[in-house]
């Protein structure tokens, strides 16, 4: 007598699978479906988040190179012009920068009171931290790269310079920040005429407010930048 078997076809195999996982997902209950449902969910914005959070990193750090490359040459470019700060009168269409220590200019200035007398003074300060970002600063931000501060004082009759009658203000460049405009001499040389001297903005921060917060405020009062005053870093 010959028996034979009966072979199972690789086909069939695979239909049987498919068909033990429809089963299971017909006769799951609703809660349970709900919950799988969840769970897979979940699951998917998790990875998700994961390469988001991958993106934005890389993102970073190329906005990073591009800051850090223009900021060594500003810093080289600052410690062989006005070093970490100087002084202007407002009323010097040549925006003329003079550094001397607080009591080289009031001698300057008390010296001959009928030259300086009613003029208005502006204090420039400025700080690079580009090589300090792995620092822990006090009162600053780690995503810091610069700090820059200006005041403007008046001179008195006698040739006294109000140090305590001061207006203007103090802010940093952080990474998206340099998106609305970089560093230059003419955008602050703006600040200090448009906008400090005539105190549309008026407000000091200790670690500095960011130019973001400083930019939207001043448009808020309404005032408007002239083209080509806002200058922003390429590439960022």
């Amino acid at each position: 007598m010959i028996i034979t078997k009966k072979l199972k076809s690789k086909k069939s195999k695979k239909y049987s699978k498919k068909s033990s996982k429809s089963d299971k997902k017909e006769n799951e209950s609703t809660f349970m479906r709900l919950y799988r449902e969840e769970e897979e969910r979940e699951a998917k914005e998790l990875i998700a988040q994961k390469e988001a959070a991958k993106a934005e990193k890389k993102e970073t750090e190329r906005k990073h190179k591009i800051i850090m490359k223009y900021m060594v040459k500003l810093d080289k470019k600052l410690n062989e012009t006005v070093g970490d700060g100087f002084y202007s009168w407002v009323d010097d269409p040549k925006f003329g920068k003079f550094s001397m220590s607080k009591e080289e200019v009031d001698e300057m200035v008390e010296q001959n009171p009928e030259k300086y007398a009613g003029r208005h003074l502006a204090e420039f300060y400025i700080k690079s931290f580009h090589d300090k970002r792995k620092e822990k600063q006090l009162f600053f931000d780690k995503d810091t790269w610069l700090y820059v501060s200006i005041y403007v004082y008046n001179v008195k009759k006698n040739g006294k310079i109000e140090y305590t009658n001061s207006r203007g203000g103090n802010w940093v460049w952080r990474t998206d920040d340099f998106k609305i405009t970089k560093f230059s001499f003419k955008f602050l040389e703006f600040l200090m005429r448009e906008v400090f001297d005539k105190e549309i903005y008026n407000f000091t921060d200790l670690g500095g407010v960011p130019l973001s917060f400083m930019i939207k405020c001043i448009k808020e009062e309404g005032f408007k930048f002239p083209e080509g005053i806002l200058q922003p870093l390429a590439g960022v």
